[in-house]
């Protein structure tokens, strides 16, 4: 499993702004690494909310990525 602090460090240097997701048994394990990064985790509901928020940051001038889980 790769190291969620280097996750968290490469969305950074990728130029992410925000990180919408809905966090499950895996992504919830970077929660820790978000709290001290500058992204700005958004918690959503459903998969169609996330992606609605990623519009709107989009539309504002930010850079979002959207984190979900694909089973």
């Amino acid at each position: 499993m790769t190291n969620p602090n280097e996750i968290v460090s490469a969305l950074c240097a990728a130029g992410f702004t925000h990180l919408v997701w809905i966090p499950d048994s895996h992504l919830g394990t970077w929660e820790p690494a978000l709290a001290g990064s500058p992204l700005a985790p958004i918690r959503v509901c459903r998969e169609g909310e996330a992606v609605g928020v990623a519009i709107g940051l989009l539309l504002g001038g930010a850079k979002p990525l959207v984190a979900i889980q694909c089973t």
